[in-house]
């Protein structure tokens, strides 16, 4: 089972956030009605679930992540740790 780098708790999902963006018109009378789907919009962020901290991931590395990939897990390690580094200077 995947670990979280940050809080170290064993975890078997993750938080996802998108900015999801639904275009609609206004008609005469002042009512909304939709066009089209939902579209997400910029970055999507993947958290702990049980610490709530962004894990800095893409969609791909959240997936072999979920999927526990030991080299990917000692790879995120490092870059949390570079990241964590980098804000104290």
């Amino acid at each position: 089972m995947p670990i979280c780098p940050k809080c170290k708790a064993e975890i078997k999902h993750l938080l996802a956030y998108s900015e999801v963006v639904n275009n609609f018109e206004i008609d005469i009378n002042g009512e909304p009605f939709c066009f089209g789907n939902d579209n997400i919009e910029g970055y999507t962020t993947f958290e702990c679930p049980e610490c709530n901290e962004d894990l800095n991931f893409n969609e791909e590395e959240a997936i072999i992540f979920l999927r526990d990939k030991d080299e990917l897990q000692k790879l995120v390690a490092e870059k949390i740790k570079k990241d964590e580094t980098s804000k104290i200077k």
